[in-house]
């Protein structure tokens, strides 16, 4: 183990993607909108699929 980082390249080209979006009030927008929904539940013809299943699907595509 070291005291400090040895190497911040995994830092500068990280990417982070957020379900959520906060307003000026600290409430959450989530970032996938209803329509994003109802086009995959359509598409794959599954009603079940939710917005945090989009959410990880994309992240798992994207690493």
């Amino acid at each position: 183990m070291k005291n400090r980082i040895i190497c911040l390249d995994f830092l500068e080209k990280a990417q982070c993607l957020s379900l959520y979006c906060y307003d000026k009030d600290g409430k959450h927008i989530n970032n996938i909108t209803d329509w994003r929904l109802a086009q995959f539940q359509n598409h794959y013809g599954d009603s079940t699929i939710t917005k945090l299943d989009i959410f990880q699907y994309t992240y798992a595509v994207l690493i």
